[in-house]
């Protein structure tokens, strides 16, 4: 089938869009869960609030962290339909869904260690894995003189990383799990 208009015999493939926008959630990567994801991340917390010397009971820390992932949801879905919504920091996540049912010592570590804390729930809970064809896309506007190559380049370029499945992306963008297309961990 060909594809071409008929009055200039050229293609879309013929032009260079002057911006390239690219959505990660969904697009650039897709998201698997892990089966045992939830109760591998409860043990984490429970080790981590321990070597603190704040002990909570494993099945108190499970619990309160399926409660804490199906409002963190519902606020997102509900965030969405605010005209002016707005991201939470780390350490909002922690204390008011994470650790918002914790007692003040544990619930202290928690958002303390916000960061560390929501990177193993996003490492732990899923895997994210590079779309088909979005290397073939970015290796093609590597190669053009396309005005987002420079940006790009930057963007994807992986930086050192404490954590053995995750690489952050110069823009700040930390990109848990992220491997070869078609890999999970």
């Amino acid at each position: 089938m060909n594809y071409a208009n008929p009055d200039t015999g050229r293609t879309a493939l013929d032009h260079v869009p002057d911006a390239l926008l690219l959505d990660f959630g969904g697009v650039i990567f897709e998201t698997v869960k892990h089966p045992q994801g939830r109760a591998e991340l409860a043990t984490r917390i429970v080790e981590l609030l321990r070597r603190a010397g704040q002990p909570l009971e494993a099945g108190f820390v499970r619990r309160s962290l399926d409660a804490a992932l199906t409002a963190l949801k519902h606020w997102k879905h509900a965030s969405s339909r605010r005209v002016e919504p707005r991201e939470l920091t780390h350490r909002e996540i922690a204390a008011d869904f994470l650790a918002a049912d914790y007692p003040p010592g544990p619930r202290d570590v928690l958002i303390a260690e916000a960061a560390e804390v929501l990177d193993l729930v996003t490492s732990t809970l899923s895997a994210h894995v590079i779309r088909p064809g979005i290397g073939r896309l970015l290796a093609c506007v590597r190669r053009t003189r396309h005005p987002a190559r420079d940006r790009l380049q930057r963007a994807f370029r992986p930086q050192p990383s404490a954590h053995p499945r995750r690489t952050r992306a110069r823009s700040g963008l930390r990109c848990p799990g992220v491997l070869r297309r078609g890999r999970h961990p």
